[in-house]
């Protein structure tokens, strides 16, 4: 009997509470994969305080969770990180650094997994590609694109400074890390033409954004109408 193969999913971030929609979207693909190819193991870091329920949260999407610290981020946070302009990397990519979880991850690529999933290509940060097996980019966005608008929509010079500054390490970033994956899945087939496009990434498929109709289940006009031919509100 041929074993299950093992896929190792790498977060930069805990998936609960799925407040988010990249959040949302990577939660219902893991729940949906559960049970099913593979068996999953889940590596991101731990909230800085543990809600009742988490374990269970993760059972439902994975079959095994890797855990470690997340960096405490007080309310000076968002000034704190501007430490990092002056890295390479985008300050967002740079953030997510953490030794702590990249010794997590080499501990669970010496197990070797068959497949590596990396969900946000800021998340590479913790497990730089290549891997000794095949290995994904799971895409939510074009980053480059949304920094670009920042900077275009800027109101300070210096804001706009900075933007285009991050704007140009991030499609550097983008540019040299999305060709070093075996495959890279965009949410969009227009993500996926803007990577050809833009880096001359060919490997690109797609898994569009759903809508899950058994919580928001449609109803006709019919359905609302109240009998006096004027809509009822449905919560």
């Amino acid at each position: 009997m041929s074993r299950q193969r093992r896929l190792l999913f790498v977060s930069s971030r805990y998936l609960f509470p799925t407040d988010s929609g990249g959040k949302i979207r990577t939660v219902n693909i893991l729940r949906g994969m559960k049970g099913g190819e593979f068996e999953i193991t889940l590596a991101s870091p731990l909230p800085a305080r543990s809600r009742s329920g988490d374990l269970e949260e993760t059972a439902d999407i994975c079959d095994r969770f890797v855990g470690w610290p997340d960096s405490a981020r007080g309310p000076l946070f968002q000034w704190t990180r501007m430490r990092h302009l002056v890295s390479r990397l985008p300050v967002a990519v740079a953030t997510d650094d953490s030794k702590r979880g990249r010794r997590a991850i080499e501990r669970e690529l010496e197990r070797h997994p068959d497949i590596v999933v990396v969900d946000f290509p800021h998340a590479a940060v913790l497990a730089p590609p290549p891997y000794p097996c095949p290995g994904v980019l799971f895409t939510h966005n074009v980053e480059a694109e949304i920094f670009r608008r920042h900077a275009q929509i800027a109101r300070s010079a210096i804001r706009r400074t900075i933007w285009r500054d991050q704007t140009a390490k991030m499609e550097r970033f983008e540019r040299e890390l999305l060709p070093r994956y075996t495959s890279v899945v965009a949410v969009a087939d227009r993500d996926k033409e803007y990577f050809k496009r833009a880096y001359g990434v060919d490997n690109v498929s797609t898994i569009p954004t759903g809508v899950d109709l058994g919580y928001f289940a449609y109803a006709g006009r019919a359905a609302l109408d109240d009998g006096d031919g004027l809509p009822t509100h449905r919560g």
